[in-house]
């Protein structure tokens, strides 16, 4: 999702999630990470930290980071987890 913009969030809750479920055929739980991306633009956010925590806790993902490309900041972290 991103920081700037909270509908990326919502679909995270209601419609990424559902695809993954659907796809790997497994109707509970999957393993899965959430990233919230171009954290570079901190003083754009329209996302929290900690609702970005809160929906990963919500998700039981098994890593939750803020990330940015444009920084390099948390990309390999994300991709290693």
């Amino acid at each position: 999702y991103s920081i700037l913009d909270p509908v990326t969030l919502a679909a995270c809750r209601q419609i990424f999630t559902q695809q993954v479920m659907k796809v790997k055929d497994y109707p509970e739980w999957v393993p899965m990470v959430l990233v919230g991306n171009k954290c570079d633009m901190a003083s754009k956010r329209q996302v929290s930290v900690d609702d970005g925590q809160a929906l990963a806790t919500e998700l039981k993902a098994s890593y939750f980071c803020e990330a940015s490309a444009k920084s390099k900041t948390n990309v390999d972290a994300a991709y290693l987890e």
